[in-house]
């Protein structure tokens, strides 16, 4: 049975587990970065959404190539990943990558 001091103590080691866990996380974490261009003329490609998906942290939040064709996805942890441009809301490309550098480079990629 817990007493209240044990509960406590319980508790604060849980949070200080929890917060131990982001903050190595947060302090590992990387920016993908790309550059989309059409495969028929070498075009930026514009406004494709693009995530990164991973067995265990699940799919990113998305980015949207912007008018250069670049696009960047902040915060990522490294590991191995599953790189996801949306080409039509049914229909993806993927790239297997791997994050573990500050910065890792996906130039360029072409797109239908």
């Amino acid at each position: 049975m817990y007493t209240p001091s044990t509960l406590a103590r319980t508790v604060r080691m849980l949070l200080l587990a929890v917060v131990s866990v982001f903050a190595a996380t947060v302090a590992d974490a990387a920016t993908v970065r790309g550059r989309l261009v059409h495969g028929a003329n070498g075009y930026p490609a514009e406004g494709l959404a693009v995530t990164v998906n991973h067995y265990q942290y699940g799919r990113s939040p998305p980015s949207f190539s912007g008018p250069d064709g670049m696009f960047y996805l902040n915060g990522i942890p490294p590991g191995n990943y599953i790189l996801e441009i949306w080409v039509t809301p049914q229909n993806f490309i993927s790239i297997n990558i791997t994050v573990n550098d500050p910065v890792t480079d996906i130039y360029p990629v072409r797109v239908p």
